[in-house]
């Protein structure tokens, strides 16, 4: 058995950051849907805020994978900070590795000798 006993904190943290940041490309196409659908709803009377609806959609569908990373790297910053605290006093997380067989390691090669 093997334990986890610290986790680099920046390395954390930008992890999180980028699979956040991933994973809000996830809900960009629903805030360009509600935009546009919020646009043709609005009629030609509104037109003015209809377009300023489809303004703010896109801002928030560009915005929005940024500030899901920002938001991902604080996160994974303080869960590696305290997993840090946690871990020196009761522990870090036991898991098992299996690697594979002594014979399926590549020997090194031989030096020559001249």
């Amino acid at each position: 058995m093997h334990f986890i006993n610290s986790i680099d904190v920046i390395s954390c943290a930008k992890m999180m950051a980028a699979i956040h940041g991933c994973l809000s490309l996830l809900f960009v196409p629903f805030f360009l849907i509600a935009a546009f659908i919020s646009f043709v709803a609005g009629g030609s009377s509104n037109a003015l805020p209809a377009v300023g609806i489809l303004a703010i959609g896109i801002l928030l569908a560009v915005i929005l994978p940024f500030f899901y990373a920002a938001i991902g790297f604080l996160v994974g910053a303080l869960g590696a900070w305290i997993y840090n605290l946690v871990a020196r006093r009761i522990g870090g997380i036991k898991i098992s590795l299996v690697g594979p067989p002594a014979s399926a390691v590549i020997p090194p090669l031989p030096t020559s000798a001249t």
